[in-house]
């Protein structure tokens, strides 16, 4: 398992990552995948998705033969999607869509995202405002070295791609544990990803901030 710190903290937030070895894990997630057309739902079948079908689905659900609750994730393909508007009001914000993640072309790609990746959430410190922390697992004892250090330096990379674009540490310690020990051992998350920002991004940076300031 990895900890983290991080300064420049926005606001908590979850995410989901796949990473490049996958492990076993005492989780099993349920995924309800809808999608059109009989190869692309005998992949996302493969994939992993618990259960996945078309418009024959939104019937069962009106008449509450599937019900909703009952899986983990909603997902479909942007082609069935108009289907799905019957059943809007019962899938509330479950409704599938880009900005949560749950809507993409490539389905079976999501569902094995979705069935396989590690989950992760970055909280805030109660003390401190600005800094925030995540503890996330990346591999079991009986993995190669080797994919353990790949796993660490994904995480690391994807962590890093929300941070803020201003210069300066985000991530600011990494830690790797194997519990039930609490022993911490000390690594160097400036291995895997940049200290500070790249000039592209820190101007990308100043000129949002100009055009805020032009417009206050």
């Amino acid at each position: 398992m990895i900890k983290l710190s991080l300064n420049r903290y926005l606001e908590s937030f979850t995410k989901l990552t796949l990473l490049p070895h996958g492990f076993s894990r005492d989780e099993e997630r349920t995924i309800l995948a809808f999608c059109k057309g009989q190869d692309l739902i005998s992949q996302a079948a493969e994939a992993g998705a618990t259960t996945v079908g078309g418009t024959e689905l939104v019937k069962k659900i009106q008449e509450g033969e599937l019900k909703l609750p009952d899986y983990d994730y909603i997902i479909a393909h942007p082609n069935i999607l108009t289907d799905l508007v019957p059943i809007r009001g019962l899938m509330k914000r479950r409704f599938p869509n880009l900005r949560a993640g749950t809507l993409d072309a490539d389905v079976p790609g999501l569902v094995k995202k979705l069935a396989k990746g590690v989950q992760f959430k970055v909280t805030g410190d109660e003390q401190q405002k600005d800094f925030g922390s995540v503890d996330v697992p990346v591999g079991r004892l009986n993995m190669e070295a080797k994919e353990v250090a790949e796993n660490i330096g994904a995480l690391l990379k994807d962590i890093q791609s929300s941070r803020p674009k201003r210069d300066g540490l985000y991530i600011t310690r990494c830690y790797i544990l194997s519990p039930p020990s609490s022993e911490l051992l000390k690594i160097d998350p400036f291995v895997y990803v940049e200290r500070t920002l790249n000039s592209e991004a820190q101007n990308e940076s100043d000129d949002e901030d100009e055009a805020a300031a032009a417009t206050a």
